[in-house]
């Protein structure tokens, strides 16, 4: 569950989409357990340059997405997502980050 208030912190903050954290959620490369009912996913996202023809491509930096994913009850529905955002990173993330992770 996403609900608006965090969408809107996930979408304007930290520069990702209302499909960044279930991509994350989906695809995470861990998950820990973040206190409480809460649950920390992470997931890397690759910044990929190619030549000019397609080929010889290279990973040139790496960002790790965190989402926080509260199961807890909360009016009769489990709490759902808290926050989702770059590690690392204050504010923003690169506009390579949506790319990467919502196709």
């Amino acid at each position: 569950m996403l609900r608006s208030q965090p969408y809107d912190k996930i979408l304007n903050k930290h520069n990702l989409t209302y499909r960044t954290p279930r991509v994350v959620t989906q695809k995470a490369t861990t998950r820990t357990p973040d206190g409480g009912t809460s649950w920390r996913y992470r997931l890397a996202a690759n910044e990929v340059k190619c030549d000019f023809w397609g080929n010889n491509c290279k990973v040139v930096r790496t960002v790790w997405v965190r989402t926080i994913v509260d199961f807890r009850s909360y009016q009769g529905d489990k709490y759902g997502v808290v926050t989702a955002y770059c590690e690392g990173i204050d504010g923003k993330c690169p506009d390579f980050v949506k790319n990467a992770l919502n196709q």
